[in-house]
């Protein structure tokens, strides 16, 4: 255990959806089971995420740095990563995240991965992007 461990939970649950989605992946990948908590303190330690350990309510905290290399760390594997439009269609190997939109709330979400039960987000705001990651074999 570490001072602030309750902060920092608290901060990987309001602002590390995207980040979620990413563990998501390569848990579906991998069909193991990811710990969240290390993997952040892991990838935040290689500076693919940003992580204010001082300030734990950092709204920068949990953003993605290094989409691809999170991925190729816990699957192993290479990865290609764009964003596209919302009405891009997924092709055959590609896994996708949606980025939704309401007022000046954002979210990150998948058909098959909801990160937040019933996101306000999600449910009342639309996809302004879809994030697409493909494996490179």
């Amino acid at each position: 255990m570490y001072n602030g461990i309750q902060s920092f939970y608290l901060s990987l649950g309001n602002e590390a959806c995207f980040f979620l989605q990413l563990l998501n992946i390569a848990e579906r990948f991998n069909g193991l089971p990811i710990d969240p908590s290390t993997a952040a303190l892991v990838c935040a330690k290689k500076g693919f995420i940003y992580l204010n350990y001082k300030d734990l309510s950092d709204k920068k905290n949990y953003e993605v740095q290094e989409h691809a290399q999170i991925l190729e760390l816990f699957t192993g594997v290479k990865w290609v990563y764009s964003k596209e439009t919302p009405y891009y269609k997924a092709k055959k190997n590609e896994y996708i995240i949606n980025e939704y939109k309401n007022g000046a709330y954002i979210h990150f979400d998948s058909d098959d991965f909801h990160s937040l039960q019933d996101a306000n987000t999600v449910k009342n705001g639309k996809i302004i992007s879809r994030r697409v990651f493909r494996f490179v074999k």
